[in-house]
């Protein structure tokens, strides 16, 4: 299996801000992520997201100023039919929200919703509705 951790551009932010605060997010979830998962992880802000691939699962992080780009990754990836995850402060806040333009949503911390997520689309059983959301 192999999952694809984005971290999105911050728009109109200055160069400071979106270039040199770090975050642990995504590097959290892959320290959770089972090993037998192929993970990859590209962070907008240093890099251009390379959309010629096809994972077997996107997992996106996003903080409000980032909402409106990770909505725009999020709809190419499920429009080739990869499956999305979105996480972070913004979704935690709008799950119904993020619901929208994901499969599954991750409200709060990670360390428990992330390995029951892993487990559940494994199983093909992925939580889709908002009230079921990954928190």
């Amino acid at each position: 299996m192999r999952i694809k951790l984005i971290y999105p551009d911050w728009g109109n932010f200055p160069l400071y801000y979106r270039r040199y605060i770090s975050t642990l997010s995504l590097p959290t979830v892959a320290g959770l992520t089972p090993p037998d998962i192929d993970i990859s992880f590209t962070d907008e802000r240093i890099e251009e997201i390379d959309f010629n691939d096809k994972p077997d699962l996107v997992g996106i992080s996003s903080m409000t100023c980032q909402a409106y780009r990770a909505y725009e990754i999020a709809k190419i990836y499920r429009e080739k039919g990869v499956p999305v995850v979105i996480g972070g402060v913004h979704p935690s806040l709008n799950p119904e929200e993020a619901q929208l333009h994901a499969d599954a949503v991750v409200i709060g911390e990670a360390e428990e919703s992330w390995p029951r997520l892993i487990e559940d689309f494994r199983k093909g059983q992925i939580q889709a509705e908002a009230d079921s959301c990954y928190s």
